[in-house]
């Protein structure tokens, strides 16, 4: 059964089981943020947005991860081009799975993206040292998790030689 499975099919399962995820992520959000909505606080309007943004955006990911599945796949198969009928071969599956992995960290990225944005719009007035340095470390955390997510998925051929190279010394 697995024998008829290519690099390129593979591929797409996977990227499309990681939007499967993200609808799952952003059902989670919102139903766990359903109370804070409807409670009876008066929230600031980036709050609001915040708890909306976080659900909509896992959602319109998980839809242009799930639409755009089969070129990622082309992207990430045999770099012949012939990924159609190609065997799967362990290092394709490397590739594949390291720009998956990258993809998910980026993904998961998305309530700190959202937060930032919220912490910056919200201004810098009676800021004291403590939120300021707990602001500044979301940002570099979040940048470092964008620059491992991006690496990730787009040098995974080049981690693959690494790997390749250092394994068989």
């Amino acid at each position: 059964m697995l024998s008829n499975l290519t690099n390129k099919y593979f591929a797409i399962t996977l990227f499309k089981a990681l939007s499967v995820y993200l609808f799952i992520r952003a059902i989670e959000y919102f139903v766990y943020n359903l109370p804070f909505l409807f409670g009876t606080e008066n929230h600031s309007a980036l709050v609001i947005i915040q708890v909306i943004a976080q659900p909509m955006l896992f959602l319109i990911c998980g839809f242009a991860l799930w639409c755009s599945a089969p070129l990622l796949a082309s992207f990430n198969g045999n770099s012949s081009g012939s990924d159609v009928k190609a065997e799967m071969s362990s290092k394709n599956i490397q590739i594949i799975v390291f720009s998956a992995i990258g993809i998910f960290i980026l993904f998961n990225s998305i309530p700190e993206i959202i937060q930032a944005a919220v912490y910056y719009s919200a201004g810098s007035f009676a800021l004291d040292a403590q939120t300021i340095t707990s602001r500044n470390s979301l940002v570099i955390s979040l940048i470092i998790k964008i620059a491992l997510g991006l690496w990730l998925l787009f040098g995974s051929r080049g981690i693959v030689k690494i790997i390749r190279s250092v394994r068989r010394d």
